[in-house]
């Protein structure tokens, strides 16, 4: 909700991953991942997701959208944000574990904003 990153880690060593695109939407999809195990957990029947990528390829928001309504999940797709805080902790090279991270700050219900 913050921006804050909750996973970041390589691609597993035996994953082919042939272009930048396919990182892409690889990234998007793991990202879609997350996000349904947190609507599960919140037993919400759907949930919106905003995803921030960089570069943009053509496929990317296509296949990301269809695997996004197959999970319950309305994705808002940002590409070239102004600030992307998952490109600048990459090049850190720190590492965050999703198991660890506070998954409730990926959660927002308009319905208890104040």
């Amino acid at each position: 909700m913050d921006g804050t990153p909750v996973w970041l880690a390589p691609f597993h060593a035996d994953l082919i991953v042939e272009s930048e695109a396919i990182a892409t939407e690889l990234a998007g999809m793991h990202a879609l991942w997350l996000a349904e195990r947190v609507r599960e957990r919140c037993t919400a029947s759907a949930a919106m997701v905003r995803l921030v990528l960089t570069p943009r390829h053509p496929m990317t928001a296509v296949v990301l959208d269809t695997a996004a309504i197959a999970t319950g999940l309305v994705l808002e797709l940002v590409v070239d944000a102004p600030a992307n805080p998952a490109v600048e902790l990459c090049a850190t090279g720190a590492l965050i574990d999703w198991r660890h991270a506070d998954l409730g700050t990926l959660i927002h219900d308009p319905r208890n904003a104040s």
